[in-house]
């Protein structure tokens, strides 16, 4: 079970606590703590590695090996998901500001700072955010595509509007920064066993429903996507699943009683309203999995056509130079001259291979 108290560090002006859950991914860590370090990013870095041992070793090597200006905490917790990692991390967290990230997305770190002092100008605000960009890799590392994946403000006044607003066009905003108070708070829930639910439903809507969220005009994260990608399952497949039902139940729960300290009411109505949210969500969910269903057994010239647009992009990353793998998708995005040197730097390490090694 989780302590009740948390001590954070006082006088760490821009120190933040990052949290990386990871398994069998040691490449993944390396180029990404090389990232870090390029960037001069403060505070720590708190890995849980559920990895097995040979890999686990792998990256402590390299942690010892190198040297940063942040603190790097390497936690073994084998056979265990993802959430039930943050779960053991909480503890660890030093810092009054504090998120997690996938061990394969590149956070901004200047970005990050620029978050810190929203959140410290607007307390009203339970999280912030930038824009997001999502890199198409091959295995070979060569940038395929580059494209914006937009999320939107949730601003409301009350929880209930933003937890409404969440339902009916769902964001993934749990990617942000946030007071380590309130980040606590969204993985408290040992009932919650449901995979999905408990990495990224409840903490959306917990997030939203704690107060309002900002996404501001900077480039925040770079996210990969690649082809060892951990994949969730379909909606269809995670409704049949043993713990659905009773994670839903305790989302509800908490969400009911964060809603009734936000906004009043009576509790039983409250949880009935986030019930209501959560049957919306998998509604349009399920309307989505059939569009994509239809879409891909009845279009076998999309496939094609999109297969061909993979060689295509493959090809022309072939014949690039390396300085210039990205140089054609960035002019898509208005990117300032401080984000093209981040986006430089991330292509930097993908380019020269940098963190494939123990060195």
């Amino acid at each position: 079970p989780r302590p009740q108290k948390i001590c954070l560090a006082s006088g760490s002006k821009r120190m933040i606590s990052l949290l990386i859950p990871t398994i069998d991914r040691p490449d993944f860590l390396r180029r990404y703590l090389l990232f870090l370090k390029i960037e001069g990013f403060e505070g720590e870095v708190i890995i849980g590695d559920s990895s097995q041992k040979s890999l686990y070793k792998e990256l402590e090597i390299f942690i010892k090996k190198n040297k940063f200006d942040f603190e790097v905490i390497q936690k073994a917790y084998p056979n265990m998901q993802h959430f039930e990692v943050i779960r053991e991390l909480l503890p660890l967290i030093k810092f009054e500001y504090s998120m997690y990230i996938c061990d394969d997305d590149f956070l901004i770190p200047s970005t990050l700072i620029k978050c810190k002092e929203f959140l410290d100008e607007n307390h009203d605000y339970s999280g912030v955010g930038g824009y997001n960009l999502i890199v198409s890799l091959n295995e070979n590392q060569n940038i395929l595509d580059l494209n914006e994946y937009p999320i939107k403000n949730y601003e409301m006044q009350s929880a209930k509007e933003r937890l409404s607003a969440l339902s009916n066009n769902y964001d993934v905003v749990a990617y942000g920064l946030f007071r380590t108070k309130d980040f606590i708070k969204r993985w408290p829930l040992e009932n919650l066993q449901e995979r999905e639910i408990a990495i990224e439903i409840h903490p959306c809507f917990a997030l939203v429903a704690q107060g309002k969220f900002k996404i501001l005009d900077d480039l925040f994260v770079i996210r990969c996507d690649h082809e060892r990608r951990i994949l969730l399952p379909t909606l269809s497949v995670k409704l049949k699943g043993e713990y659905w039902d009773e994670s839903v139940e305790t989302s509800c729960r908490e969400l009911g009683a964060i809603l009734t300290r936000e906004d009043g009411g009576e509790l039983n109505q409250n949880i009935n309203f986030a019930r209501n949210c959560f049957d919306y969500l998998i509604h349009k969910g399920r309307i989505a999995e059939e569009n994509s269903l239809q879409m891909e057994s009845s279009s076998f010239l999309i496939r094609i056509l999109s297969k061909l647009k993979q060689k295509l992009s493959f090809f022309r990353c072939l014949f690039n130079t390396k300085s210039t793998n990205a140089v054609l998708p960035l002019n898509k995005f208005s990117l300032e001259e401080e984000e093209i040197k981040s986006f430089k730097n991330f292509e930097s390490l993908l380019v020269n291979n940098l963190g494939n090694s123990n060195i």
